[in-house]
């Protein structure tokens, strides 16, 4: 087993046996699962934009940063309308 943040085994079986149960995404509703989805993406963008090495840029800004933008807004736009629709 691995131990997480240098805890002992004691703890991580504890932290396991509390965490024994559903996944939370399964409780989660549409506009919640939606939500976590975008911040994986939005951080997917910013690892891509680490490991980039060009410098190009887009209206002033990298082009990582400008990939994090639209995904962003995108996202708001899908979980407005998500909002919306039952």
């Amino acid at each position: 087993m691995i131990e997480f943040a240098g805890l002992g085994l004691a703890a991580n079986l504890a932290s396991f046996a509390a965490a024994a149960g559903e996944p939370v995404l399964n409780s989660a509703g549409r506009f919640s699962t939606f939500a976590a989805i975008i911040g994986i993406m939005v951080a997917m963008v910013f690892v891509a934009g680490v490991a980039e090495r060009r410098d190009r840029t887009i209206l002033r800004m990298g082009i990582d940063s400008a990939g994090v933008l639209v995904t962003y807004l995108g996202g708001l736009v899908i979980l407005h309308l998500l909002r919306w629709v039952r």
